[in-house]
């Protein structure tokens, strides 16, 4: 029950303040990626001792090969993930047809007219 609450809180506040809620996600990673580029820079000067201007280049090629680095995990995890999808799909979607016809079924016509207008209204604010 605490799950299903803090799922639904959760997509309230997406759904309201969704735009409020990423600018503050992206200021953070900001701030951290900034922070670390700090301790890299001021770890290079003062440690290896290189001069500021090594140091911002060393740091910016540092950067730049981690992003690279995070682009081709990323890449590798999501056509793994895309290739089990492809796979395990057509047998989730057999399940929730007959799932869906089944609960369809056992529902009025009223019951199914306030659910469609519950999602129209989602709809509208979305």
């Amino acid at each position: 029950m605490k799950k299903a609450l803090f799922i639904g809180i959760g997509l309230l506040i997406l759904m309201f303040w969704g735009s409020a809620v990423f600018g503050i996600l992206l200021h953070i990673v900001v701030i951290v990626l900034e922070t670390l580029e700090l301790l890299v820079d001021t770890f290079l000067e003062n440690v290896m001792g290189l001069g500021l201007y090594e140091a911002q280049a060393v740091t910016a090629w540092l950067g730049f090969g981690t992003l690279l680095l995070l682009v081709v995990v990323g890449l590798k995890k999501l056509t793994a993930y895309l290739q089990r999808l492809r796979i395990q799909a057509p047998e989730w979607w057999k399940e929730e047809k007959v799932r869906l016809r089944a609960m369809r079924s056992s529902l009025g016509w009223p019951m199914t007219l306030v659910i469609l207008v519950a999602f129209l209204i989602v709809a509208m604010f979305l």
